[in-house]
């Protein structure tokens, strides 16, 4: 649903208006977020064929992958770009690494007796 059907009025609007309201339906359909299943940014709505990328900066901009996933994880400030963190959420010491590795055994042994947590 792009402007030219949501504004099919007997109403006359500035060209700003209908710029300003492609560029927030846009900036939403195709923000760019980290995907953490596989590490990268990506828009939240593929792309179709007739949107360059290069057209709406709004929406976010590509970083390096080692850049993103630091941002992500909070180890680098968005602001400055320095690394505030070091933290690793696969680290053996973590609490989330031992959290997953329980939820995997948990799930081992209720699949043994057909239950199932996960």
């Amino acid at each position: 649903m792009g402007v030219s059907t949501t504004l099919r009025l007997d109403i006359e609007v500035p060209e700003d208006y209908v710029q300003g309201f492609q560029q927030a339906e846009n900036t939403f359909l195709y923000q760019l977020v980290f995907d953490p299943t596989t590490r990268k940014l990506l828009p939240l709505t593929p792309y179709p064929e007739d949107i360059n990328v290069e057209d709406i900066p709004y929406a976010g901009s590509y970083k390096q992958e080692e850049l993103a996933l630091g941002m992500a994880l909070g180890n680098i400030d968005i602001h400055t770009l320095k690394v505030v963190d070091n933290f690793d959420p696969m680290n053996a010491n973590s609490v989330l690494y031992k959290v997953i590795v329980l939820l995997i055994k948990q799930n081992r042994n209720a699949s043994q007796n057909n239950e199932h947590y996960i």
